[in-house]
């Protein structure tokens, strides 16, 4: 039973709605991200660049740039050593999108994938602060709304989670989005 319903998923994500549906898309946003963890709970405004192919009206792959930004304080911490007190991170990602239709105009989207992350993270230790940087590959998801405003032109805007190494970033995005 299991096999059927996965089969006649794997249709209708291929299938329906082909015409005149599949084509590149690129696309830009601004996001408010916010970082919650011991000793830094911040919030900023961050920004991404994204493209992608749609294959059908339903199933799309995109890849993205995201500069997420500089968290933290910048004032060696009084205490405790080796604490970490901030962070600057950007991420490149790769993510399957399934969206789903409700009307002409409007639709709303699931994404998950991978990101590789560039940490460069900041510690106090007695009044001094050392660097350290670091790279990884990460989960992502989100999901959000798309509003098509014209044709090829739509208003985009939704929720995303980026890990940074033990860190959860959060991302409330508007943005625009242009099928080409």
């Amino acid at each position: 039973m299991t096999r059927r319903i996965l089969m006649a998923t794997i249709i209708l994500f291929t299938s329906y709605g082909l015409a005149g549906e599949k084509g590149f898309f690129v696309g830009a946003g601004a996001s408010w991200s916010m970082v919650d963890q011991e000793l830094m709970d911040d919030s900023i405004m961050t920004f991404k660049a994204f493209g992608g192919y749609e294959f059908n009206r339903f199933l799309a792959a995109e890849l993205a740039y995201h500069n997420l930004g500089s968290y933290g304080e910048s004032e060696p911490f009084q205490g405790e050593d080796d604490v970490l007190v901030a962070f600057d991170t950007q991420a490149m990602a790769a993510a399957i999108v399934l969206t789903l239709p409700s009307t002409d105009r409007f639709l709303i989207f699931t994404r998950l994938g991978v990101s590789y992350h560039e940490d460069d993270l900041t510690f106090s230790s007695h009044n001094q602060f050392s660097m350290e940087n670091q790279k990884d590959w990460d989960l992502l998801g989100g999901v959000g709304t798309r509003f098509f405003i014209s044709e090829h032109v739509a208003l985009q805007g939704g929720w995303e989670r980026l890990k940074a190494g033990d860190k959860d970033l959060d991302n409330l995005s508007m943005g625009i989005y242009w099928k080409l």
